[in-house]
């Protein structure tokens, strides 16, 4: 009888470590959860206690563990892996207005002024992190971090190491490629009209230095532009924070699309 209760406690204790791995590496990439203002501490916690809520679901699957250390090493690298993926994903589609902001912070001249992103804890312009905020603040209210921890769920119905083919490696690429061809058009569609928008102003500053060459142009264009490129975001706020809204729900409908082809 002892020697059941001590296997009893190792195969489950093996689905608990698989289910904790995925969710570890989802939660080291995603939004709100990474960077440094999160300790580690919490973000082993918080996978803690969505793993145990987890492997008991996937332990009734059917799924069936590696007989050898090796092999279970490189199930929990997969599954490392596979976390990252779900977690980059929707990493991407934030940065996406991030990148928008460095665009056309450049435009009007304020790209130099940087602080440090505590996602990717790197420097970018002011805008960016302004933008950044929003995102995450979005994230949350269209309930972001529940379908997150929906999607592990989901990708455990879907995905498992024994399962994984080219074809599997060759559809997760293409997610990955489609995850960046998505931030760079989002940020276009942000920046473009600003940008548009202080083009013109460049074109009429010009006219006026040729008009007028007496006038200090550059000075007068440069104040103009800051103030523009402010009232500007001030006025694309809105509809901002509305496609944020928008494309962090079509972030996770496309992980239900991606999940549904296995």
């Amino acid at each position: 009888m002892p020697v059941d209760i001590v296997n009893f406690l190792i195969y489950n204790f093996q689905f608990f470590l698989v289910a904790f791995t995925r969710t570890m590496g989802m939660l080291s990439i995603l939004p709100l959860f990474s960077g440094i203002n999160v300790p580690n501490r919490i973000r082993v916690v918080l996978a803690f206690f969505l793993s145990y809520i987890i492997f008991p679901i996937i332990s009734q699957m059917g799924y069936e563990l590696p007989k050898s250390l090796g092999d279970f090493f490189f199930l929990l690298v997969g599954e490392l892996i596979i976390g990252l993926l779900i977690g980059f994903f929707v990493f991407l589609i934030v940065s996406a207005f991030q990148l928008a902001a460095q665009i056309f912070s450049t435009s009007f001249g304020l790209g130099f002024i940087e602080v440090v992103d505590p996602l990717s804890e790197t420097s970018i312009p002011t805008y960016g992190t302004l933008l950044l905020i929003f995102a995450t603040m979005v994230f949350i209210a269209v309930n972001g971090p529940f379908l997150s921890f929906q999607a592990i769920i989901e990708s455990y119905k879907k995905i498992w190491l024994s399962n994984i083919r080219i074809e599997t490696i060759e559809a997760a690429a293409k997610f990955i490629v489609s995850g960046f061809n998505a931030m760079f058009l989002i940020a276009l569609q942000i920046s473009i009209p600003i940008i548009g928008v202080i083009f013109i102003v460049d074109i009429v500053i010009g006219i006026i230095a040729k008009t007028a060459p007496q006038m200090n142009v550059l000075n007068l264009g440069f104040d103009v532009k800051m103030v523009l490129g402010l009232i500007l975001v001030i006025i694309f706020i809105g509809p901002i924070l509305t496609l944020m809204q928008d494309v962090i729900k079509e972030a996770f409908y496309k992980i239900w699309h991606f999940l549904k082809m296995f």
